[in-house]
């Protein structure tokens, strides 16, 4: 699924990332888990190799979340178990 970029950080970070996760959004938001995620990303993928965009698919309010290695993605997404709607690499 392609989405057409709005954002010029969102278009940069396309670039800029090999891997691009997108998941939903959960119904009522990241709430404290917001805090949690951004702290985790920081400590185990590092402050310049992720970034965090707000994204959309028809129908569903997502997340895209790109990583420069796949393995640090795979373990964002089992240590959050957050609902993963597409990737790409």
């Amino acid at each position: 699924m392609r989405t057409r970029s709005r954002s010029p950080k969102k278009a940069k970070d396309e670039q800029a990332f090999p891997i691009r996760i997108r998941v939903k959004v959960p119904e009522d938001g990241y709430g404290r888990q917001y805090t949690e995620i951004h702290e985790w990303l920081l400590e185990h993928a590092g402050r310049d190799n992720f970034a965090w965009n707000s994204d959309s698919i028809p129908g569903i309010e997502a997340s895209a979340f790109y990583f420069n290695d796949l393995a640090i993605a795979a373990r964002f997404l089992d240590r959050f178990n957050l609902d993963l709607v597409s990737w790409s690499k």
